[in-house]
């Protein structure tokens, strides 16, 4: 699942890319590409993020998440971000 919503998340970077280096042509076409790219970072990054973590905490919230192994990892983790 985790993957269709990533190859959905890439087909919609295309358009997003294409509008932004229409708005920039006239800056030139490297200067262009570079922004649009910058605004494409900038709105994927958080939904690579969101895709990623909500797989990991779905493959963790059943009994995966109980056997002493991942339960370690799963606790490492969390603590780490507080």
């Amino acid at each position: 699942m985790r993957f269709v919503l990533y190859l959905i998340r890439w087909q919609l970077s295309t358009p997003i890319l294409a509008v932004a280096m229409v708005a920039f042509v006239e800056l030139g076409t490297w200067l262009a590409t570079i922004l649009a790219n910058l605004i494409g970072a900038c709105i994927f990054f958080f939904v690579d993020k969101l895709i990623f973590e909500r797989g990991f905490e779905t493959r963790t919230s059943s009994s995966v998440k109980n056997s002493s192994f991942n339960k370690n990892l799963y606790v490492d983790k969390h603590q780490k971000k507080q």
